[in-house]
């Protein structure tokens, strides 16, 4: 398979040459890839190996914060987050003007239900990278989950910037405009949702919002 030669070319190489970093981390990538695609004991090992590699990598290398920021994630996935917390923050005090470590906090604090700090590092992310995406994206969903609505609205705008056809971002606006009674606005985004989705059940989903929202305006 793939993977399988993959493997074998990776270790090769890392033996002729275990002073070089990529070679090492290669490796992490390969074995964290390969726990996503396997499950029982086969996926504790790659995750293990994973383990074992990021922390050849960063032993090689260690003011790279991006080994950090990724042997952070395997910790992550090897159900460990006080580890992963701690790679993150190495990687913080390394560099704190590269944005994908706050994409990776966020995702972290999200996933362990503590959205404030989501919010704050997703909020630090965006004062680096103003137009990225996913901090906008990650921002709405959170802060229309927080009942904050017009900081929803703002953050999923921002997403169609650049991102123009954001079916989610659409959908989110048009659910999020009715929700704080503009119901002018909510029909803009309900209608260019539904010249988006394809299955009938998502058709029928906003026929019956855009129906509610005419007769609210009164037709």
């Amino acid at each position: 398979s793939f993977l399988a030669n993959a493997e074998q070319s990776l270790l090769r190489a890392q033996a002729l040459n275990p002073l070089n970093t990529d070679h090492s981390a290669n490796l992490g990538r390969l074995y964290l890839a390969k726990s996503q695609m396997t499950s029982g004991t086969e996926r504790t090992q790659a995750v293990q190996r994973a383990l074992d590699y990021y922390a050849v990598a960063t032993r090689l290398s260690p003011n790279a914060a991006h080994l950090h920021n990724e042997y952070g994630t395997a910790y992550q996935v090897a159900g460990q987050p006080d580890k992963a917390l701690e790679q993150f923050d190495i990687s913080l005090a390394l560099d704190q003007r590269y944005p994908d470590t706050y994409r990776r906090l966020g995702d972290f604090y999200q996933r362990s239900n503590q959205n404030d700090k989501a919010i704050e590092a997703y909020e630090a992310g965006l004062t680096i990278a103003p137009r990225d995406v996913t901090f906008h994206s990650n921002l709405g969903f959170l802060y229309a989950e927080q009942g904050n609505r017009e900081k929803g609205i703002e953050h999923n705008l921002a997403v169609l910037d650049s991102r123009p056809n954001d079916l989610a971002s659409i959908r989110n606006l048009a659910v999020l405009y009715s929700e704080i009674g503009d119901v002018d606005n909510a029909l803009v985004f309900a209608q260019r949702a539904l010249g988006l989705v394809t299955t009938d059940e998502d058709k029928a989903a906003l026929q019956s919002l855009i129906d509610q929202l005419q007769a609210q305006r009164g037709g």
